[in-house]
C-alpha cells in the first residue's frame, strides 16, 4: 500500500527560488498528498532533489538527499517538509560551478520522494534556481 497518492489528473506545483551566492541556503517543503492534505514524516523513508543545467540534461551539478543529512532532511510528524539545505561556501562555488554567465545562473530542479513501500513520488514540478553571482568575495 502506497502512503502517498499523487494524483495523475494534477501538475505538481512548480517551486522557483533565487538564491545569492555567498550565502547560506535552506528551502522547506511541504509533502502533500494528491488532495493537497500534509503526509505524516512516518510515510516517507527518503527525499532527493537534484539540480541539472536543463530539464533534459544527463548531468547532476547538485544532489540534496537524505542519504547525506547536511543536505536534506525530513522534518515534521504529522505534516512532514523536506528541507534542503547548503552552506554559504557551497553557494559561493555554485557561481563557478554551474553553468551560465553573470549576474544570474538559471539552473533546473524537482524533488522525489519515497514513501515507505520503496514507491517514488515527484512531488514538485520542474523549477528553476536562479543563482545571483556575487562580486565582492
Amino acid at each position: 500500500m502506497a502512503t502517498l497518492k499523487i494524483s495523475v489528473s494534477a501538475l505538481p506545483t512548480r517551486i522557483d527560488v533565487t538564491v545569492l551566492a555567498g550565502e547560506p541556503f535552506e528551502l522547506a517543503v511541504p509533502v502533500l498528498d494528491g488532495a493537497g492534505d500534509p503526509v505524516a514524516a512516518g510515510g516517507i523513508a527518503s527525499a532527493r532533489a537534484q539540480v541539472r543545467p536543463d530539464v533534459a540534461s544527463g548531468q547532476v551539478l547538485h544532489l540534496f538527499s537524505t542519504a547525506d543529512p547536511a543536505t536534506a532532511e525530513i522534518t515534521g510528524t504529522t505534516a512532514a517538509s523536506v528541507v534542503l539545505t547548503a552552506s554559504s561556501d557551497e553557494t559561493s562555488l555554485w557561481q563557478e560551478d554551474w553553468p551560465g554567465c553573470a549576474p544570474r545562473t538559471v539552473v533546473w530542479w524537482d524533488l522525489e520522494v519515497t514513501d515507505a513501500d520503496g514507491v517514488a513520488h515527484q512531488i514538485t514540478s520542474p523549477g528553476t534556481i536562479t543563482l545571483v553571482h556575487q562580486v565582492t568575495r
